[in-house]
């Protein structure tokens, strides 16, 4: 078993306790494909079959993976091709990922599709990428009663795929992206975070396994937020309680605070997107329809990207950008003197 030491002895416990509670190596309890695929040795199940396959599973991963993030959804459709279950759960790895000379903790998103023909279980890897260092910060400064390791990567993830979004619009015009740090909202006060390049992209390949008429077949996709080995990571730095922002930075919460409730429907969308390939030219467009967001309101889309833009151009946003930068070269430049 992975373990991870460090000098805040409830963090290290409390982590320890999470990893050793993973029911294997990729999070999922063991038997959940003997479940999910149970009954479908015909060609074609009844849709009621299907339905119920997905919450037994449903029920099962809460049983045992109480802290996992669930979200199910179904398309009812009179062609057996089309109508279908989803049922995603977002969650943190068992093992920890190594890059640059770092270990970082990262989430998973195991999403299964139950058709009538068949399952698939769709596996990626989420972008979020935290240190010990930072868990152990949030912890010591975070006051809330109700800590969680998957709750604190999904709430990093609440922004980045709409900067994301917003940075590509931009270079379509011709301008920079102009987004590398920023900040989101948590338990009242700030995460500090960043976005960088990681030139290992293989190890966020995704991964879609087919299980039809008792057979398992492994489909390697196109991994996304990628440039040749290049990926996207995105790096929470620090977090700043309520107690430690400074007038800007309170300022900068009640604007994000205010955009999220806003615009919750795209919030949700666009993360949404990223963790169940919506862009994916080979299941993009199955994943989008089962989990009805094939005709998501485009207008609400341009509309946050708007607001967003605006956000991120305004004194607030760029005041803490300024400052989060100038934060990370002083701990690269400290880190360069005691090596």
């Amino acid at each position: 078993m992975i373990t991870f030491e460090g000098n805040h002895p409830e963090f290290s416990m409390r982590l320890n306790e999470f990893l050793a509670s993973r029911a294997s190596v990729s999070g999922l309890p063991q038997d959940i494909l003997l479940l999910a695929y149970d009954g479908y040795k015909q060609d074609i199940v009844p849709w009621q079959h299907a339905v119920q396959r997905a919450y037994k599973v449903r029920d099962e991963l809460q049983r045992r993976m109480p802290e996992a993030i669930l979200e199910i959804a179904q398309h009812t459709a009179d062609e057996v091709g089309e109508a279908a279950v989803g049922l995603s759960a977002y969650h943190m790895s068992a093992t920890k990922m190594e890059a640059g000379g770092e270990a970082f903790l990262n989430g998973a998103t195991h999403t299964f599709v139950f058709w009538r023909w068949g399952v698939w279980l769709l596996q990626t890897n989420d972008v979020v990428a935290a240190t010990g260092h930072f868990h152990r910060r949030v912890m010591t400064r975070d006051t809330s009663p109700h800590f969680s390791f998957t709750g604190l990567h999904n709430a990093v993830s609440t922004l980045w795929p709409a900067l994301v979004e917003l940075g590509q619009r931009r270079r379509e015009f011709g301008d920079r992206a102009n987004i590398t740090f920023f900040a989101v909202p948590y338990s009242s006060g700030l995460i500090c975070a960043e976005f960088q390049k990681l030139r290992e992209s293989h190890k966020f390949r995704p991964v879609i396994k087919v299980l039809d008429k008792e057979m398992v077949t492994d489909i390697p996709l196109a991994t996304p937020f990628s440039n040749g080995d290049d990926h996207l990571l995105v790096m929470p730095r620090t977090f700043l309680s309520r107690g430690r922002l400074n007038s800007n930075q309170k300022k900068l919460h009640l604007l994000l605070i205010s955009f999220l409730a806003k615009h919750k429907d795209v919030i949700d969308y666009l993360r949404r997107s990223s963790r169940l390939l919506y862009s994916s030219n080979k299941i993009g467009r199955y994943m989008r329809r089962t989990f009805n967001d094939d005709l998501f309101p485009h207008k609400l889309l341009e509309a946050a990207l708007s607001d967003l833009d605006m956000l991120t151009k305004g004194s607030e946003w760029i005041k803490e950008s300024e400052r989060n930068r100038r934060a990370v070269e002083r701990a690269q430049t400290d880190q360069t003197h005691f090596e």
